[in-house]
């Protein structure tokens, strides 16, 4: 879906005709379309203390000991989320100062990706049944960024690169049903990390004071922290919310 919202913004901008008026200096204003394929894989270690009661079996004559996970975003044993494909909308604000540099800040409001799985769980188990537990995920990812833009002058080509302020936020719904006991609860914890990213587009003047733009980047974030997991405590915990961005929009010089 991604390398085909690319393709199509690619095409569309190389069918606009070569217009001879050169982009409009100063201040401008736009928005567009936008989506983000995120890498989504992380690692995890974890410290098992057997005077803890988890929801796992733990041998509590054993000393304490470390056990290191990997895992993706989409995995059953993850935030086992239906795609880590999120889409949205950017606003953004810039000045081009001249016809080879521009800076720009936006932000993408990317929608949140939801998840789901079923399975049994033996904390719950009782004489006469198999407690089934029905998991729900949703995570959100938005994203401001920083970027200076260089014009090479080969049909409005430009390359980018900058920064961004990831905001995350995962939620998790669990509802287990038994015969013995209904328990449902939510968790739900945010965190923010920074990161960097490169990119190439084009923008083409389709009108005066108005360019078509597409951009495509790659965005090197990682989030290191421990507000994230997925479980109930870890010593480590490393997710790549960084990965492929394609955007697709307007731009609207005041002058």
């Amino acid at each position: 879906m991604l390398h085909r919202s690319i393709i199509a913004a690619v095409v569309c901008l190389l069918l606009l005709p070569a217009l001879a008026v050169a982009a409009d200096n100063g201040l401008f204003f736009g928005a567009g379309v936008s989506s983000r394929f995120m890498d989504g894989d992380g690692w995890y270690s974890l410290t098992l203390d057997p005077a803890i009661t988890y929801d796992y079996p733990v041998d509590p004559s054993a000393e304490p000991y470390t056990i290191v996970g990997y895992f993706n975003v989409t995995d059953r044993y993850g935030y086992f989320l239906n795609s880590r494909n999120l889409f949205g909308f950017t606003p953004l604000l810039g000045y081009r100062f001249n016809r080879r540099f521009s800076v720009t800040v936006s932000f993408d409001y990317l929608l949140s990706e939801n998840g789901h799985r079923v399975r049994t769980s033996a904390r719950y188990k009782t004489d006469s049944d198999d407690p089934i537990v029905y998991d729900n995920s949703r995570l959100t990812q938005r994203v401001l960024t920083a970027a200076g833009q260089f014009y090479p002058g080969l049909w409005g080509t430009l390359i980018t690169a900058g920064i961004e302020y990831d905001y995350l936020k995962i939620e998790i719904y669990t509802e287990t049903n038994t015969q013995a006991r209904m328990e449902d609860f939510a968790y739900e914890s945010s965190d923010k990390t920074l990161g960097w990213f490169i990119g190439i587009g084009l923008e083409r003047p389709v009108r005066p004071k108005i360019t078509l733009v597409g951009i495509t980047t790659y965005s090197f974030t990682d989030y290191d922290g421990d507000r994230l997991f997925f479980g109930e405590r870890t010593d480590d915990f490393e997710l790549d919310v960084g990965g492929f961005n394609a955007h697709l929009g307007f731009r609207y010089y005041l002058r």
